[in-house]
């Protein structure tokens, strides 16, 4: 959502994707550092792909309990995250509304970490 015509209106709006890098923590940037979704709420998506060598197995797992939906080779991933409305109602300019931005997206660090489980004796 972004802000509407009046100060109680927020106007339904499809973006284009953005590429975002994660710093070297693994840590993305919040939506208000992003061009364009700065005053944004609602749903967005990051996605991305990665690749698990030839020998990976059920027994291998991730963290985030992946390991049953990982396969060898290219794997993509999808995290959907949902916001408040708050930054749009907010960016409409209403007094009411002083707080503020929040924070919001998938901020991190995120890092995909593999292990394996073998059995104890």
């Amino acid at each position: 959502m972004t802000p509407g015509a009046g100060q109680d209106e927020t106007t339904k709006t499809t973006l284009p994707a953005t590429g975002l890098t994660a710093g070297q923590d693994g840590a993305l940037p919040p939506w208000s550092e992003i061009t364009g979704l700065s005053h944004a709420s609602g749903i967005g998506a990051y996605t991305t792909t990665i690749a698990l060598p030839a020998g990976w197995t059920r027994c291998n797992g991730a963290y985030l309990d992946l390991g049953r939906l990982l396969r060898p080779g290219s794997n993509t991933i999808t995290v959907t995250v949902a916001t408040t409305l708050d930054n749009a109602v907010k960016a409409t300019g209403g007094a009411t509304y002083r707080a503020p931005d929040q924070r919001t997206g998938l901020l991190g660090p995120v890092i995909l970490t593999p292990n394996a489980e073998s059995p104890l004796r």
